[in-house]
């Protein structure tokens, strides 16, 4: 595979949430910006016309835990893609017109890809190195909560090698992320007061036969959502979706996700949970380009 394709599928694929959706009940009675009026049994596309439009296209995003901001990426320009962050708010019962987020750069590509579970660390893939100069790989970086805004950049030294790193997402006891060191594979770095520890590559059964792009863990860890490239007859070679539970401490070897209603003749990519975990939300590749879609959790195949 072209190295320069796999470095921008890789970054596009970091790490998701029509007309406006509107609030209505969810488990427990309880409702959040993202809940649907009804059960969501087939994908719908997000805010269409708002975060998701046909002018554009959108991919890969991340909610704040209140959910009621979301992080999204856009290619910026059709002639001259340079992905950007944008985000969303939820006020006055819709979406608010998405706008470019503060800490996107014009000249390099940027995801925002996890925010922390107490809402006040952000993880984001930036195609920048550390001296601050545009870069052909993904580098992992972070900025902290400072009153409304956020922060500057920090770069993440303990994540980072000479290839490209990306697609980091916070969990409650460290970071999961995409690194191109060995191959495209899955690692895990403990957090614990206020540092990253070593990276810890995940074991055989997540990361053979192919290459894997972006990946999502649930804060507690019990789920792996990710994409992964594969070549062969039976799988597509423009990515397809996987799935792992952990039991007894231990990531179960992944299976392709195989349905019906998710996996269809379109790409799909960037599978993620809400924050109160009854919505699953994914990117998918049609016709009209990359959008963001939302579908119950009762319909995708998860346990």
């Amino acid at each position: 595979m072209n190295k320069n394709i796999l470095s921008r599928k890789a970054l596009r694929m970091i790490g998701i949430l029509g007309a406006t959706i509107a609030i209505a009940g969810c488990a427990g009675g309880e409702t959040h910006p993202y809940s649907a009026k009804e059960r969501l049994e087939k994908p719908v596309i997000f805010a269409d016309g708002i975060v998701s439009r046909t002018d554009t296209q959108e991919f890969a995003g991340t909610f704040t835990p209140d959910g009621k901001t979301f992080f999204f990426a856009r290619y910026d320009d059709r002639s001259r893609p340079i992905i950007t962050s944008f985000k969303t708010e939820y006020k006055d019962g819709k979406w608010s017109e998405p706008e470019r987020f503060a800490l996107s750069n014009p000249d390099k590509d940027i995801v925002v890809t996890s925010i922390s579970q107490d809402g006040t660390k952000m993880l984001l893939a930036i195609r920048m190195d550390k001296d601050g100069q545009k870069s052909g790989n993904s580098s992992i970086w972070m900025a902290k909560k400072e009153g409304d805004d956020w922060g500057g950049l920090e770069y993440v030294e303990a994540l980072n090698s000479s290839a490209q790193d990306g697609s980091a997402v916070w969990t409650n006891s460290g970071v999961y992320f995409m690194s191109t060191r060995e191959g495209a594979s899955l690692y895990k770095a403990e957090y614990k007061d206020g540092k990253f520890e070593e990276p810890v590559k995940l074991d055989g059964s997540i990361n053979e036969e192919g290459i894997i792009s972006d990946v999502y863990v649930d804060p507690e860890e019990s789920v792996m959502l990710f994409t992964k490239l594969i070549t062969g007859p039976a799988v597509a070679q423009n990515g397809e979706l996987f799935i792992s539970y952990r039991k007894n401490g231990v990531w179960t070897k992944a299976e392709r996700i195989v349905d019906p209603v998710i996996s269809t003749s379109a790409m799909e990519e960037a599978a993620f949970l809400s924050p109160d975990g009854q919505y699953v939300f994914f990117t998918r590749y049609t016709g009209r380009g990359y959008d963001i879609y939302q579908v119950d959790r009762s319909s995708f195949p998860l346990k």
